[in-house]
């Protein structure tokens, strides 16, 4: 197997880190659709070695042995695929099967963030060894690129991918570098013909074909195409335009032959030492050294952007069929798992047979967004943005906001949900499953075939709602895993599998994020509900079933509580505004002397609406990159973020009022007539209500400390956080739900174009159309409904103040306090339940390293593969 050795220094981070590296040549690869047994209607792709010729007999050779190597024929070995391709006929000494499969999937993130990556995964290797006995060649990262044309080509070295590649090919050898079969002549071809693919030859000829001035390349090329038709007495125009329909046609052609392609380097990398920043040395150190960690790595860089489902039927379809690992895991790009994190996620899979995929633990690592020029990196332009709101950005951090998001999500949704077995989502960026729950089962089926049905059938016509859903395939996926025929796998969360990921760090990338994740997981939800049915399929036992459908409800109530979340926001506000203000009529002002009172809050109830109603009309009319779209947000929400701050102002006064009332009422059982009237219950005649709602209230807001004992370390982050989370409470409410809302026909970073027939995208505005008014007037209705109840003159007044508000506060507090505590009382007991978890796993750990028999066979198979060259 031809390979070389070499060094690649990277200034990831200080001190730095030095990547040992073998390159083996690059291959093409396909993924092709197999033709169905008669009378089957699956349509499942396979992985195959693309059969072309070349002019260079070095790579002619190299085509012929990937093609021989995927296709099952038997031949030496070749390249590190051969090691792990369980179909090929091969020597039995020299094949492995993988224990795991890591997938790292890739858009146009930097060089950085894939070494982050990668460096994480490299420092779990020496855990799988030391604790499990698992070797270096039993694990596989297979990393793949969505689009040639979308490598990141940027001018930081840091950053660029291609730059990268160009080291690979450059130590391969002087032969295979001089070849056209190189990433960077890829890119630079796939990219001039995608660019050519898209002329528009008519507006070209209506700007007088000033292209052939602009490119050299293309003028050289009409020379010669006019050289071989000197016969042709056209005008000069015609036979531009006959050129370029032609330069379009080859290049839409060649396009088309690379929509299921994809290019395969293979590769061995390890740590070789990490050394001191000023320490220029570099010692030597041999390819088959065995104290050292080191990872088989496969780059696939598919030509074609298809989607992140078109990566995973890269990754499950392709590698997982040849490999047959016994486990995979998905990582995003950039997400960094801590040391243990990956095997804590395959041990958890090892110790309990019936569980079929795990999630771990995924926190924020908080991101620096100024250079050295003290310029900011991301998409936030200080010229689109008013001074206040780049002071409320400065002074709130929206990276903290969403660190404290998904650590609460992390202390209570996945442990309640883990509990009963069943978890909504198991995020893409971080979440592992058993290989046997996915591959397909001797019947032919297999649950992928729904999971990737946007991607195997391209032809089928999808309707927006399918499409939204498509966004957050995860769920359908979890619920197929969980219903598998004649098994009873659950799916779990491991607490003690923990990584970090980037946070988005400005506001109008995180509209476009939440966008995604809030219309897919909204419809892919109701899509689950309604197939459901289909767990009575599996094994599960009555109680599992249940648990399950505790599940489903619960899920149901959090979509319930997201879609009218605005009108309960305004109802809540409104009532601490009537407590505050003595009234809202003009005329009983006069007598109250509360003018300034009421003016203040007319101009508040005004301004309020009338956000609201921007917020709608900029959804509908602009996306999220529009420049009036991003000032008037970022406007909006410093407005609301201070709405929200004086709203939690007056909240946390009034809970600590309650707390004292409680204390002094019911404990001490001293307390003033005084202290009794006033306040927010001071109107509340009922004395038993206002001492329940007290002590709901209270109780609400101390509960939440309970998870968060579980986690010691995260106690200072949390807290830190807190503040940050609440500044941008109302935007989570207003600004990204509205704006989700009012873009269903967004389908952005989903698995298929929006580019729809004329007759589909009219089908399109009309669901639309209709999802958005049902969703404004059910909001509305309810906020009109509270309000009338809380003003209207046709109650006295008396009875609103004694009875109306306190029995809505009273029911809004039961429902909310109500389902937190229920989800904090089942979370805790999973973390009890860890406990036991976590001691059996350990046990487990030291059965896999007394059984772990293939070191001496991995030995062998090393020395015959990398000994000698």
């Amino acid at each position: 197997m031809s390979s070389r050795l070499f060094s690649l220094k990277t200034n990831l981070a200080q001190p730095k880190v030095e990547y040992k590296h073998q390159i083996l040549a690059p291959v093409e690869l396909k993924m092709e659709k197999e033709i169905p047994q008669p009378g089957s209607h699956i349509n499942k792709f396979i992985l195959k070695g693309c059969s072309r010729t070349s002019k260079d007999p070095y790579l002619s050779q190299k085509f012929e042995q990937i093609k021989d190597i995927v296709d099952d024929q038997k031949v030496p070995n070749h390249g590190l695929i051969s090691l792990y391709n369980q179909k090929s006929t091969n020597d039995e000494s020299l094949k492995i099967k993988p224990k795991l499969a890591i997938c790292i999937t890739m858009y146009n993130e930097a060089r950085k963030e894939l070494e982050s990556s990668l460096d994480g995964i490299l420092r779990n290797m020496k855990h799988f060894k030391k604790n499990l006995g698992i070797q270096n060649e039993e694990i596989v990262v297979v990393v793949i690129y969505d689009g040639i044309d979308k490598i990141n080509n940027e001018k930081d070295p840091d950053d660029n991918m291609i730059e990268y590649f160009k080291l690979w090919d450059r130590v391969e050898g002087s032969k295979y570098h001089n070849s056209n079969f190189t990433i960077p002549r890829k890119y630079e071809k796939f990219k001039e013909q995608l660019e050519r693919s898209k002329y528009q030859v008519e507006q070209l000829r209506n700007d007088d074909f000033k292209i052939f001035k602009q490119n050299e390349k293309l003028n050289e090329e009409y020379i010669k195409y006019k050289s071989t038709i000197t016969d042709d007495v056209r005008q000069e125009d015609a036979k531009k335009a006959d050129f370029l329909y032609s330069v379009k046609q080859k290049a839409q052609k060649y396009i088309d032959s690379k929509s299921n392609n994809a290019i395969l380097y293979q590769m061995r990398e390890r740590i070789s030492k990490v050394v001191d920043q000023n320490q220029e040395q570099e010692k030597s150190s041999s390819a088959n050294d065995e104290t050292e960690d080191y990872l088989h790595i496969f780059h696939c860089i598919k030509y074609k952007n298809g989607g992140k489902l078109s990566s995973h039927l890269w990754f499950f379809c392709g590698f997982c069929e040849l490999f047959q690992p016994e486990h995979t895991i998905l990582l995003d790009c950039g997400l960094i798992p801590d040391e243990t994190a990956l095997v804590n996620m395959y041990l958890a899979l090892e110790t309990d047979k019936d569980i079929g995929g795990v999630c771990g633990f995924m926190g924020i690592k908080l991101q620096n967004v100024y250079n050295e020029s003290g310029e900011r990196t991301d998409n936030f332009d200080e010229k689109q943005v008013d001074w206040i709101s780049q002071l409320y950005e400065e002074t709130f951090s929206i990276q903290k906001a969403q660190m404290f998001e998904y650590n609460m999500g992390h202390l209570i949704d996945k442990p309640f949900e883990s509990l009963f077995g069943f978890i909504q989502v198991l995020p893409g960026a971080f979440s592992g499953y058993r290989w046997e729950a996915l591959k397909r089962d001797n019947d032919g089926n297999s649950i992928l075939d729904d999971y990737l049905a946007s991607v195997l059938d391209k032809e089928q016509e999808l309707t927006l709602e399918q499409q939204n859903m498509n966004l957050a395939e995860d769920r359908i996926l979890c619920l197929k895993i969980f219903s598998k025929k004649g098994k009873k796998y659950t799916l779990r969360y491991i607490r003690n599998a923990t990584a970090r990921v980037d946070p988005v760090t400005d506001l109008v990338t995180l509209v476009g994020q939440r966008r995604r994740w809030i219309n897919g997981s909204y419809f892919a939800l109701i899509e689950a509900l309604k197939k459901k049915s289909i767990v009575y399929e599996s094994d599960h036992t009555t109680w599992e079933l249940l648990k399950f459908k505790i599940c489903m409800k619960f899920a149901q109530l959090n979509n319930f509580l997201g879609y009218v979340s605005l009108s309960v926001f305004f109802t809540i506000v409104f009532i601490m505004i009537l407590t505050n203000v003595e009234t809202i009529t003009l005329n009983q002002a006069q007598d109250t002397n509360s003018i300034v009172s009421v003016v203040l809050t007319t101009l508040f109830l005004v301004s309020y609406f009338m956000c609201i109603l921007m917020i709608i009309y900029y959804s509908i009319a602009f996306n999220n990159r529009n420049p009036k779209v991003i000032s008037s947000f970022y406007a909006i929400s410093t407005y609301l973020g201070i709405i929200m701050l004086a709203a939690f102002g007056l909240m946390m006064a009034y809970v600590v009022e309650m707390f004292i009332y409680v204390i002094k009422k019911n404990i001490i059982g001293n307390i003033s007539i005084e202290e009794e009237n006033r306040g927010l219950l001071s109107s509340w005649k009922d004395e038993k209500l206002r001492t329940v709602f007290s002590w709901i209230v209270v109780l609400g807001f101390a509960i939440n400390v309970i998870p968060i004992l579980w986690y010691p370390t995260k106690i200072i982050e949390i807290l830190k956080s807190f503040i940050h989370y609440m500044a941008y409470q109302a935007q989570y409410i207003h600004l990204l739900l509205i704006y989700a809302i009012c873009r269903i026909d967004d389908l952005s970073w989903g698995t298929k174009n929006s580019d729809d027939s004329g007759a589909q995208q009219e089908l399109s505005k009309q669901i639309k159309f209709k999802f958005v008014a049902e969703w404004f007037i059910t909001n509305v209705t309810i906020g009109i409904v509270f309000s009338i109840l809380l003003t209207s003159k046709v109650i006295e007044e008396d009875e609103q103040f004694s009875r109306i508000k306190p029995y809505i506060l009273f029911i809004i507090s039961i429902f909310l306090t109500g389902q937190l505590l229920f989800r904090i009382f089942f979370a805790t007991i999973h973390e009890i339940y860890f406990i036991f978890f976590r001691i059996q796993m350990n046990e487990k750990s030291k059965k896999i390293k007394r059984d772990q028999d293939s070191q001496s066979k991995l030995r062998e198979i090393r020395n015959k593969l990398f000994n000698n060259q």
